[in-house]
């Protein structure tokens, strides 16, 4: 199923394992050139495959044009697992409200799927975006710092929203923002996310 779903419908060129990571070098090498500047954000969305809801992950694949019969099937799939505690004697269970199964062969896919709608809309914005698992890569390029800097003030506000709307969040203590640049300052300082 994961290999028809990928041969079949995954288009985004964004996410690592379908595109070379030497583009992402690239690109913070084209930033600098000519005195440029490129930022760089590095972001870790936080407990991405647990909190991802199901209707997140059902939209998304309808969004890659996946038969309504496999959406289906997979958000039965999703809301049919049930967690069974047990200590001792007492045994409890709970129905999953959210998530993609802990080492499901579709559970990387279906993540794919969802993240590839922040990476689009990132990369309309003139990002240059990568993802890899729960981890994202933003990178803006420019000749003027401040420019830089409020696009990415953008993209960050562009992911906290998107991130808001499908029950998630980021990992501030994971995340990075890095400047890349020949140039001896470049106030970048004062970005919030």
């Amino acid at each position: 199923m994961a290999y028809w779903l990928v041969d079949h419908y995954i288009r985004s060129n964004m996410l690592t394992g379908l595109v070379c990571p030497r583009r992402r070098l690239y690109t913070l090498e084209k930033g600098m050139s000519s005195g440029g500047i490129a930022l760089g954000a590095f972001l870790d969305i936080e407990g991405a495959f647990n909190n991802t809801t199901f209707d997140s992950i059902s939209e998304a694949a309808e969004s890659f044009g996946i038969d309504g019969s496999i959406v289906r099937w997979i958000r039965a799939m999703l809301e049919s697992r049930v967690i069974i505690s047990s200590i001792g004697m007492t045994e409890m269970s709970s129905s999953v409200t959210r998530g993609c199964p802990q080492g499901g062969v579709l559970s990387p896919l279906l993540w794919c799927l969802v993240l590839d709608g922040l990476l689009r809309i990132l990369n309309e914005g003139g990002a240059y975006t990568q993802g890899y698992a729960d981890d994202l890569a933003i990178v803006i390029t420019g000749k003027f710092p401040n420019t830089v800097k409020e696009l990415m003030q953008g993209a960050l506000e562009q992911v906290d929203r998107w991130c808001s709307s499908h029950g998630l969040s980021v990992n501030p203590e994971k995340t990075e923002v890095v400047s890349f640049t020949n140039r001896r300052k470049a106030d970048l300082a004062g970005l919030a996310l």
